[in-house]
């Protein structure tokens, strides 16, 4: 079986640069699979007998949870089966000035944070509140969390805990509800990101492991984009998938090399593929 690695991400922007320097270095072939829908993008390179593909979702939880879903569904029924890791990856708001804009992350649990209802004071309500969904159901935890039981794949990263919201938190009350929900919690919150909670449900369904990591573009609050540094996140970003896919999957990893979790747990680049998630 060829040795694959896939890149998903939200938006062509944000891998602009990737796919120019794919574009160079690698040929690009028709792909088998095809992605649903019409704002969905696959695309597909190849270097001697190891490929990359490139799933472009669109924004938010929804398109991520369609887009991952399909595609892990694809491998199974076709018979190629799960991949040997996925890798989310993408930029994201900092809840704290502790780590500075451009600084990587790997988030290694995940919450859905704007999923339920508001009572007549505006309260919010979770669907775990509302008994619409148990806590300690798999794959969620005790806490109503999803986790990361192989995370360490970017053990070079501090591990931290991301909320995953339909929309970019600018209220003080909530942001600060947030906060005092998980006080003292470790891995302390520091991430919020529009699709890692959705990538960490659709993986958790079909047993594929996989990592996630952030590159901090911004910091929680009164949206003001004057205040943010999207290029040198997205620059920073880049490079990591630059590194991880081209220089260090397609022309370093041997078939038999393999990287140890935090757990122990090995993931090998020999006989199944990698996934890549902005």
């Amino acid at each position: 079986m060829i040795d694959t690695m896939l890149v998903v991400v939200a938006t062509e922007m944000e891998v602009e640069p990737f796919l120019e320097y794919m574009s160079r270095n690698a040929v690009r072939r028709q792909p088998a699979y095809r992605a649903p829908g019409s704002i969905a993008k696959f695309l597909s390179y190849y270097i001697d007998e190891r490929e990359v593909d490139v799933l472009i979702t669109g924004v938010g939880m929804t398109a991520t949870a369609l887009q991952v879903a399909s595609l892990l569904s694809h491998r199974r029924a076709s018979g190629e089966g799960n991949y040997v890791l996925a890798i989310n990856a993408g930029i994201a708001g900092s809840f704290t000035e502790n780590y500075p804009l451009g600084t990587p992350v790997e988030v290694v649990s995940d919450s859905f944070e704007d999923f339920g209802a508001e009572n007549g004071s505006g309260k919010f309500l979770s669907v775990f509140d509302m008994g619409l969904l148990e806590k300690n159901q798999p794959p969620f935890d005790e806490e109503g969390i999803l986790q990361n039981p192989n995370f360490g794949f970017f053990g070079e990263y501090v591990g931290v805990h991301g909320v995953t919201v339909n929309k970019a938190l600018g209220r003080k009350r909530v942001i600060e509800r947030l906060k005092k929900r998980f006080e003292g919690r470790e891995p302390h919150l520091v991430v919020e990101t529009m699709e890692s909670a959705a990538f960490f449900l659709a993986c958790r369904a079909f047993n594929q492991d996989f990592s996630c990591v952030r590159v901090i573009s911004n910091y929680v609050g009164v949206r003001d984009k004057r205040k943010w540094d999207l290029p040198f996140a997205l620059e920073e970003l880049n490079d990591i998938i630059r590194y991880n896919v081209f220089e260090d999957f397609l022309t370093h990893w041997g078939p038999d090399e393999n990287f140890k979790g935090d757990d122990g747990s090995e993931f090998g680049y020999g006989d199944e593929d990698i996934i890549f998630l902005i």
